[in-house]
Parts: structure tokens; sequence; C-alpha cells
């Protein structure tokens, strides 16, 4: 009886292979999931790469240190954004060869702007407020309020104009009123 007592007390071959197993598997993933992430990163910072050389540029992501600069880090260098060119609407629509992509301007009431109110968040437009306007349809709504449609959407949230994805921001300080607003 007192060589069964010492039998089930230590643990059996079987038990060892299944620890084994679990700590091998648990590597694999492990190691399989930080490939991964590696690979991610390598790619966005390729891509980043890309667009800085194609003269597009990313928005800055946020950081949790809390810098709060208007610079963008693309690899170990600091990135001045570009100064918004000073053209009015029309004349920006007429150098894009896509018609699909937003621009931003200033809205200014006493031009006689056709809306006086933003139909994403229902608040009126203040003089000076940085609006989008969506070149399909020459809608204009917050900047802030379209940019969060559009990340959902590729449509107008006024009348539902298909837009091009993604649609690339170019900013306009300018606004002349046109006749089809």
């Amino acid at each position: 009886m007192a060589s069964g007592y010492y039998r089930n007390s230590s643990p059996s071959h079987d038990d060892r292979l299944y620890a084994v197993a679990v700590v091998v598997s648990a590597s694999v993933v492990f190691s399989v999931l930080l490939h991964a992430c590696r690979y991610c990163r390598h790619r966005l910072n390729k891509e980043a790469q890309e667009a800085e050389a194609a003269g597009l540029h990313r928005a800055p992501a946020p950081s949790s240190s809390g810098g709060g600069g208007d610079s963008t880090t693309v690899g170990h260098r600091q990135q001045q954004p570009p100064a918004p060119a000073r053209v009015t609407v029309e004349e920006e629509m007429a150098l894009r060869s896509s018609s699909a992509e937003p621009v931003l301007c200033t809205y200014r009431k006493a031009e006689g702007w056709a809306e006086a109110t933003c139909a994403v968040c229902l608040a009126e437009l203040a003089d000076g407020v940085t609006v989008r306007v969506l070149p399909v349809c020459m809608h204009y709504f917050h900047a802030a309020c379209v940019g969060e449609w559009l990340l959902a959407h590729h449509s107008c949230p006024l009348c539902r104009a298909p837009l091009d994805p993604p649609a690339v921001v170019v900013a306009a300080t300018r606004h002349t009123p046109s006749s089809t607003m």
C-alpha cells in the first residue's frame, strides 16, 4: 500500500509532457505575436516614408508624453507641418485632378454663404471658423464634424453624394462665394 501512495503523489510522465507542451505553445504564440507587431510597425514606417517622399503629410499621432507641439515625427527627424496655401476655393478646385478631395477654408458670414449651420452637429457656423467644403456637392461643415463623419462614411452628410475614399485634405484660408451655392 505504501508503494501506491508514492506513485500517486509524484507527477507522472504525462503531466510533465503536458506542462512542457503548454510552455512551448505559449512561447510560440508569444513569438508569433511579437513578429506580427514588428511587421506591422515596419510596414507603417515604410508607408509613412513613402507618403513623405510623395509629398503627403500624415497627421501627428497623439502621444502620451503630453508634448503637444505642432511638429510631426517621422523616424527620428522632426518636421514642421507645411503652411496652408492662400488660394480661393475656385482656384483650389481648378488645380485638382480629383473632384472628391475636401477643401478647408474659413467661414465668413459677410461673404454671403448659403448655409449658416453645420448639418452634422446642427450648430450655427461662427464667423472665422474652419469649414471643410466637399467639392462634389459644394456643401460645407465644421472641419472636425465632417472629418469624423468621413471616417465612417464616404458620402456627403447632407445630400449623400458619393466621395472617392480616401479624401486628402488641402488647406485653403480664403473662400469666395460661388453662384452655385
